[in-house]
């Protein structure tokens, strides 16, 4: 890996943007600016298609500017700016770079900057990608911490394994990165009066993940939003299974992630041709009326000729319980007038489509069941 070009070719590039020099400024270890990624992948943006929705997914980066000196500091502004790149790795047992693939940022795809949660101190330029965050004063020992969002772009139209001679040689990942640095001005108390500095800190990178149809990972905004696995959440011959997440609006930062799989449930097999399980992780606590919303839908080619949708039992396994110990999983039954209880989702509402459902014919014979619960965990068919 040559990770070390890689960050060296973002502080470049962010510099470069923001119409800075690297060495414009005298660094002094007053002020100490970290940057971490929310969330270790991002599945990528894909957009609408005929009978199915829009998957926007989200980038995070968790900001924290801290005084750790005795004196105040003034006039604090953090620059940063999003950018999507691609590092090539030779796979082979030895050999150097390919010297035709350069790591670095890609300018066919961007990360529009979305949203920021814990400050309203930032501002955007029209491109949509830089963020300024201004800060008046931090006295000794304070600090400043905030949430930046970006939307992940869609997957690159170039492919990741492009060695024409031998496409096993070098495989490539992509990225969404930020990159920047922090501007300030010492009080008179300082070293010198004043004393201006920079913070540079590296570039963070989040890989982008794979087109799978049974994975989902993105940060959330503070508005929530919607995220599925599938085609728009819709089940299909070659992929039978979808799940849908509705994440409500919320005070804090968020995740949310799906990982679906095949089920070995026996009993499950008397109602369907194949049983599945869904993982569903979006940290936090969701009450009445704000809950988090699932949807599962079945693709009609899994679904036994006959059966009845009553006749399929749904069941829920808590995070902190044992998948092997059957007597932890929780049948999950319908909705009464108070809702999910005891942390236990329940069935909003049933539906089993018609054959010829004609506002959308990928959802004929589909069965699909709403829940609602207060927290997350595993779902899985009995």
């Amino acid at each position: 890996m040559r990770g070390l070009g890689k960050v060296f070719k973002g502080a470049v590039f962010i510099a470069g943007l923001l119409g800075l020099s690297v060495s414009a400024f005298a660094a002094a270890g007053d002020l100490v600016t970290t940057v971490t990624r929310a969330s270790d992948k991002v599945t990528y943006y894909r957009p609408a298609q005929k009978n199915t929705e829009e998957l926007i997914t989200f980038a995070a980066f968790k900001v924290r500017i801290e005084n750790r000196s005795t004196n105040t500091i003034n006039d604090v502004v953090f620059t940063a700016a999003s950018f999507v790149g691609i590092d090539y790795q030779y796979i082979g047992q030895d050999g150097p770079p390919p010297p035709d693939l350069p790591d670095g940022t890609v300018t066919d795809r961007v990360a529009l900057y979305d949203s920021t949660l814990g400050t309203t101190a930032c501002s955007v330029d029209g491109a949509m990608y830089q963020v300024r965050c201004s800060f008046r004063q931090l006295k000794a020992g304070d600090f400043r911490e905030f949430t930046l969002y970006f939307r992940a772009p869609a997957a690159s139209s170039v492919p990741l394994v492009v060695d024409p001679i031998d496409p096993t040689k070098y495989s490539a990942s992509d990225y969404v990165g930020l990159d920047g640095q922090t501007l300030y001005a010492e009080g008179p108390n300082g070293p010198s009066s004043p004393n201006n500095s920079k913070d540079d800190w590296l570039a963070v990178l989040i890989p982008l993940g794979t087109e799978d149809p049974f994975v989902l990972n993105s940060a959330v905004p503070q508005r929530g939003g919607k995220f599925f696995t599938g085609f728009g959440g819709v089940p299909v011959e070659v992929d039978p299974f979808a799940t849908t997440i509705a994440v409500p609006a919320s005070s804090g930062n968020s995740t949310a992630a799906i990982v679906e799989g095949e089920a070995t449930t026996a009993s499950c097999l008397n109602f369907l041709n194949s049983c599945y399980k869904s993982q569903i992780t979006v940290p936090g606590v969701f009450p009445s009326p704000n809950y988090l919303t699932i949807i599962l839908r079945l693709d009609y080619s899994t679904i036994k000729p006959g059966v009845r949708i009553e006749s399929i039992t749904l069941k829920y396994l808590p995070d902190d319980a044992n998948e092997n110990d059957l007597g932890a999983y929780e049948t999950i039954g319908l909705c009464g007038s108070n809702g999910p209880l005891n942390d236990i989702p329940c069935i909003k509402s049933r539906t089993e489509y018609k054959k010829n459902y004609k506002p959308n014919s990928d959802l004929s014979g589909d069965f699909e069941w709403e829940l609602i619960n207060t927290k997350n965990g595993r779902i899985q068919f009995f």
